[in-house]
């Protein structure tokens, strides 16, 4: 299995009431049954056409089957017993807020004091080995939060989650042994449930080298076999998934990023949530790289 990013113009919806269906025909005619849509975004859209850009998943062999990205059950019923809030930052889109590490956090704890429950995606929050998300947060994946926006799940607060957690074997040791030794520390700290980590040879390849034409951080995800192999053998011991791997880039970018006073757009963010977006949609379980 492999994700990519594709580029397709269709025609604008042309029934209002239910464009969802309009664009996933639209897509699907495009994709002409290569692959099927994990992200999908409208960057440019005119009276006659729209530039759809699209997170596609391609070879997903042995039955797996994903959640459709356009499915739209709308609520019949408001809960308006508590306030609640939804903040997302779009991966690999130069956002002004939350466009690199972590630097969305201060937004997300003034907007947390506001209401009683914020619903954040890691984008927000993350800030490399830092996150200091609020207390009333809920730390939902990118497909999941979208997928409760879309009315076709709900989320429910947990005092515990069992978390699968998947590293690179990394040639160097320091590496998986820090990732380790992190995992370790939680368990004695904070109580943390990881019935397992696991090292995985050999390891996915994620390539963030390249930005669309309207600016978004893509990339490729390749490798995935053993990946998906692993998490299915284990279904139903954890309740969600972290990863830890490495993504690769031009050198180049590693010194223009950090010199680029902001200007830059995350180049490692948006092949991350291509990898997550897969994952989740996947299996059905949150997952955070």
């Amino acid at each position: 299995m492999q994700v990519s990013e594709k580029v397709i113009n269709i025609r604008p919806p042309s029934d209002w009431q239910s464009p969802m269906r309009e664009l996933e025909t639209a897509c699907n005619v495009a994709l002409d049954g290569h692959g099927q849509p994990i992200r999908f975004v409208v960057t440019k859209s005119t009276t006659a056409s729209w530039r759809c850009e699209l997170a596609v998943a391609e070879d997903l062999g042995r039955g797996f089957a994903l959640q459709p990205v356009f499915q739209f059950r709308k609520r019949c019923v408001a809960s308006t017993g508590s306030f609640c809030a939804a903040f997302l930052v779009p991966t690999g889109i130069g956002a002004e807020i939350g466009g690199h590490a972590g630097d969305a956090t201060a937004a997300a704890r003034l907007i947390a004091n506001s209401c009683d429950r914020i619903i954040l995606h890691p984008n927000v929050v993350n800030g490399s080995d830092m996150n200091e998300m609020p207390a009333n947060a809920l730390y939902v994946e990118g497909s999941i939060l979208t997928r409760m926006l879309m009315g076709t799940i709900g989320l429910q607060p947990s005092l515990s989650n069992s978390v699968l957690v998947i590293i690179d074997d990394h040639p160097d040791p320091h590496f998986s042994n820090a990732a380790i030794n992190t995992v370790s520390a939680a368990r004695a700290i904070y109580g943390f449930d990881c019935p397992e980590v696991i090292k995985l040879s050999p390891p996915i390849r994620l390539w963030g080298a390249k930005y669309t034409e309207s600016g978004r951080a893509v990339g490729e995800v390749r490798g995935l076999s053993e990946l998906l192999s692993l998490i299915e053998e284990r279904q139903g011991g954890f309740d969600s998934i972290a990863l830890s791997s490495v993504i690769s880039v031009p050198v180049s970018y590693h010194t223009d990023y950090f010199k680029s006073h902001g200007d830059m757009v995350n180049p490692w963010g948006g092949v991350e949530a291509m990898l997550t977006h897969a994952v989740s949609t996947l299996f059905n379980v949150p997952s955070a790289h």
